[in-house]
């Protein structure tokens, strides 16, 4: 075949640049117009037609949505199937599975704690034991990660697992039947001292309105008449649960939030008079982790004057999404709205279309800025100031700034600690030193006793022998200096493995700054700030 020289080189570059350019845009930025919907399909089609080698075009579609999405905002992602059971068994407060925590800082799955009267409970399954095969799984060794236990120890409610553990050196199998095992939303909730009932909130789930109010109601009866509500580390979850422990607050007819968006009229959630709460003094801990829904609950107390909030900026996500699952069970969670707190601020932080780095990198500038050591750094966030009920100033545009700021804990973080705390070393010394005297501290039947043991027992410089193993060199007066510091996390880190999370919270915020001054307000009277009633008269009464 005789060709005309240029002619086909030309036509061969013309059709090869505007591949490249359909591709180029589409990757730059998959802007499509309502005049021209079919630009996607079309591009799609020339590479299934005219690419070099063979194309899973609908792999190729699938692997575009994560992209496409990180186009709008920082929130709206694409969640694979896994990822999307996942996460809706987390918000749903609990999935089905075998009924243990477990442990896998050495080679092989260690039990740690058994869910009371579930599924392992039931089938003679104890803290302590070894789980090292389910069914034909080995559970053991290389290969073994998280993903893969997960998979064979969760599964159909009713379905069986042959379970093989290790137990005081000899081995048996025991036959599990899997059931519902429940997702506490609640990390922790006790008296931290005889009317101050304290609760610890880890995300919003389902079930988060409900453990509370079981929670609270347990602790009443044992006295509480003031409550700390701790937000920290709170990244959200399920606005719904966040609105309605609102409500137990408030008095009748008292905005919560305000929602809008292109699809969702703008629609104001208020109050309904009838939560329990009204008249409990109220103290709220975040920190610039607290973030979402527990961004919604603060505001709503902020702005009606209702708490007093300690700690520092929060997160600052004013954004609402939505899940919509797709065909194959994968979803798409997108940002639909826009909540406004009652005052009407946005707490939403600024962000760029596309892939913004200074978003993602906004906590380690703060840090860098020094906000979270002193709040003369927390910035004006845009200057707009709004009023609470009482008429106190308050902002949007970046998080909520707390009515009292607490400082990072710096105290014994000096180099020597700097290099524990990066490493797994706290956890692992601990969880040997559980296993090795399990025995004996299983005798302790509640925290209390547990820490006063624990207390008395020094083992600060056998922790610094075991991490010299591993690295770390024994300075002596540096570990001095951070002595306080690592006894609190040693012990934290032992009583979680015998008491879970309650254990380990109630060791480790004993002496926290946020909690003491917490507490201080509440025997002051102060948790309500100063409020106005209709007339304009002061008021102190959270129902006027």
């Amino acid at each position: 075949m005789k060709r005309s020289s240029g002619s086909g080189s030309t036509l061969s570059y013309i059709l090869i640049a505007a591949i490249f350019s359909a591709v180029g845009a589409l990757a730059s930025h998959f802007y499509f117009t309502h005049k021209n919907p079919s630009d996607l399909n079309e591009v799609l089609n020339l590479i299934d037609r005219n690419y070099v080698d063979s194309v899973d075009v609908r792999k190729l579609q699938r692997n575009m949505i994560p992209y496409l999405l990180e186009q709008l905002d920082p929130h709206s992602v694409f969640l694979s199937k896994a990822d999307n059971a996942e996460e809706a068994a987390t918000l749903s407060g609990g999935f089905c599975g075998i009924g243990v925590s477990f442990n896998t800082l050495l080679d092989t799955i260690v039990v740690t704690q058994i869910v009371p009267g579930g599924p392992s409970d039931r089938a003679g399954i104890r803290a302590g034991d070894r789980l090292l095969q389910a069914g034909s799984q080995k559970l053991y060794g290389k290969g073994v990660d998280m993903n893969t236990i997960g998979d064979v120890l969760r599964g159909e409610k009713g379905s069986v697992v042959n379970i093989l553990i290790r137990r005081n050196g000899k081995e048996s199998v025991h036959r599990v039947v899997r059931d519902d095992v429940p997702l506490p939303s609640l990390n922790a909730f006790y008296l931290i001292e005889p009317s101050i009932a304290y609760v610890r909130i880890d995300s919003w789930t389902g079930t988060t309105h409900a453990e509370f109010i079981e929670a609270l109601g347990r602790l009443r009866k044992k006295g509480a008449t003031s409550l700390i509500l701790d937000l920290r580390e709170n990244r959200g979850g399920l606005l719904e649960p966040a609105i309605a422990m609102a409500n137990e607050f408030l008095g009748k007819n008292l905005p919560i939030l305000q929602i809008e968006g292109k699809a969702y009229p703008r629609e104001e959630i208020s109050s309904d008079g009838k939560g329990i709460l009204q008249q409990i003094p109220l103290v709220v801990l975040v920190d610039e982790f607290s973030a979402s829904s527990s961004e919604v609950f603060t505001g709503a107390m902020q702005d009606h004057d209702r708490a007093q909030i300690i700690g520092r900026r929060t997160f600052g996500k004013g954004l609402v999404q939505l899940p919509f699952d797709l065909a194959d069970g994968s979803a798409i969670r997108l940002t639909v709205a826009r909540y406004y707190t009652p005052s009407g601020r946005s707490i939403q932080k600024p962000y760029s279309s596309g892939v913004d780095e200074n978003y993602y990198q906004d906590l380690r500038n703060r840090f860098n800025h020094g906000e979270l050591y002193s709040a003369d750094s927390i910035p004006s966030l845009g200057g707009k100031i709004f009023k609470t009920a009482g008429g106190r100033e308050v902002y949007g545009g970046g998080g909520i700034i707390p009515d009292i700021f607490i400082p990072l804990d710096t105290a014994g973080l000096n180099s020597y600690m700097m290099k524990v705390e990066d490493s797994d070393l706290i956890p692992r010394y601990a969880f040997l030193y559980s296993d090795a005297n399990r025995v004996s501290l299983s005798r302790f039947k509640t925290v209390e006793e547990l820490g006063a043991y624990l207390d008395r027992t020094y083992l600060i410089f056998d922790f610094a022998s075991f991490a010299q193993r591993y690295g770390i060199p024994m300075r002596t007066s540096l570990i001095n200096e951070a002595r306080n510091r690592i006894k609190k996390y040693i012990n934290a880190y032992i009583a979680m493995n015998f008491f879970d999370l309650q254990g380990y919270y109630q060791l480790l915020l004993h002496d926290d700054p946020f909690i003491l001054q917490a507490i201080s307000l509440i025997k002051e009277g102060k948790t309500f700030p100063l409020i106005y009633d209709q007339k304009g008269s002061q008021s102190t009464d959270p129902a006027a």
